[in-house]
């Protein structure tokens, strides 16, 4: 029995030691970062992750003026005097050398800049606020290995606006050697670029460093460290943490796609903002009234014939249902109306299905374009904010409970999620 009391000893020693299970247990564990810094007036600088990685800030000053969004956050003058310090401590806190993700909410005023670099004199991991023109940005992505200054990767997108908040992530995942940027949650370019150990071992700076003359100008908030790679909808929902109040209710990220959306094959995107992909098949349930279930708007999802072994669909009908009556819309455009009563208005200009209806104070617009098999839908009055269900969320301005269930749990993964809206009376064609 002692024996086999050691032996067990021995083998959980040697997974604990093993860094390869280390990255692996925490690709499936919930994220947690190793570095939060609100960067406001509830906080200032403190690193609320438990890291103890408090910020210093030299010339960089908290700002309490309200910008959109956020009621505060700090002031970057563009010079190599104005920015934040955050220490690495000796046990390698915010050592990220396998895994990362670094993301932040920006305010560019002008000048270009590093937001979150590693090393004060020398290269290390960064992302950078670049290419100011006509208040248009980009960021940059610059990974060099651990040992050795070559540049193994250079990302750059566009555009990132100036004047307005935008919610920047950059993110690198060593078991796939994939390394991705992302705007509001939008992945918008990656590049595999092999499985390094990356150069994350120095202090970090935000806002200016000692070897270059670029110096970022404007305002930054919510900075979070993770040392694993998170998806969209991670990204999209730490930037709703409670670390990182905002003014009044919470809306959700600015989002380039547009209205709460199902588009191609499919592409989700929910009321509050957050975007996901998910491949039902039949019939499922898009909105719904959750209070007295006064209408229900569904969709059926269709495979495609051109995606070979891999089961991509897309949306091919869709049903909007008030009270008694119901109208059905085909990818022709093609509108059939059945039941009783006239609660929903239908435009039909054979490109595009435009329906609406009104319930108390609440009125919805829906616009389907069958043969992009693309549907858009958008509301106003506050009746129904918090009190819808289905794959497009419950408009509660809050991302992270949008994957909820019929029976009220929220899950985290967008398959259970989608599958649990599934339309179980309907045939399917």
């Amino acid at each position: 029995m002692i024996r086999s009391l050691l032996l067990l000893c021995m083998l959980l020693s040697i997974v604990a030691a093993d860094p390869l299970k280390k990255r692996i247990s925490k690709k499936y564990a919930e994220p947690t970062p190793v570095g939060f810094w609100p960067l406001n007036e509830d906080y200032k600088l403190k690193d609320v992750s438990g890291g103890h990685a408090d910020g210093v800030a030299t010339g960089a000053v908290l700002d309490l003026t309200q910008r959109g969004q956020f009621c505060s956050a700090y002031k970057f003058d563009g010079n190599n005097e104005s920015y934040i310090e955050f220490p690495n401590s000796e046990d390698g806190t915010l050592d990220t050398k396998y895994s990362m993700t670094m993301m932040a909410y920006v305010y560019p005023t002008g000048k270009i800049g590093p937001i979150f670099h590693y090393g004060s004199d020398t290269y290390g991991m960064l992302l950078w606020h670049s290419d100011f023109v006509a208040g248009v940005h980009s960021q940059t992505l610059y990974m060099p290995v651990r040992n050795g200054n070559s540049d193994n990767s250079s990302l750059i997108s566009s555009p990132v606006n100036g004047n307005t908040w935008n919610l920047l992530a950059a993110t690198y995942d060593y078991d796939s050697g994939t390394e991705s940027l992302y705007v509001n949650g939008v992945l918008v370019t990656s590049k595999v670029i092999g499985s390094m150990e990356l150069k994350t071992q120095f202090e970090v700076r935000m806002g200016a460093v000692t070897h270059d003359d670029r110096f970022f100008e404007g305002y930054i908030t919510c900075m979070q460290l993770y040392d694993r790679a998170l998806t969209a909808d991670q990204i999209v929902m730490a930037g709703f943490d409670k670390h990182c109040p905002k003014c009044g209710p919470p809306p959700p990220p600015p989002s380039p796609t547009g209205p709460p959306n199902v588009i191609g094959d499919p592409h989700m995107k929910t009321f509050d903002g957050r975007p996901y992909s998910f491949q039902g098949t039949c019939w499922y349930t898009l909105v719904k009234d959750c209070i007295d279930s006064q209408f229900e708007i569904t969709a059926e999802f269709v495979p495609r014939e051109d995606t070979g072994d891999e089961i991509k669909t897309r949306a091919l009908n869709i049903n909007v249902r008030v009270r008694e009556e119901n109208v059905h819309v085909d990818r022709d455009n093609t509108v059939t109306v059945s039941g009783e009563g006239k609660h929903i208005n239908v435009e039909n200009d054979g490109h595009m299905v435009t329906l609406s209806f009104t319930l108390k104070d609440s009125t919805f617009k829906m616009e389907w374009v069958g043969r992009k098999h693309s549907f858009h839908i958008n509301f106003t009055g506050s009746r129904y904010l918090g009190k819808l269900c289905g794959l497009l969320g419950n408009a509660d301005g809050d991302t992270r409970n949008d994957f909820q269930k019929p029976d009220g749990t929220v899950v985290h993964d967008a398959n259970e999620f989608g599958e649990s809206w599934k339309v179980l009376d309907k045939t399917c064609d």
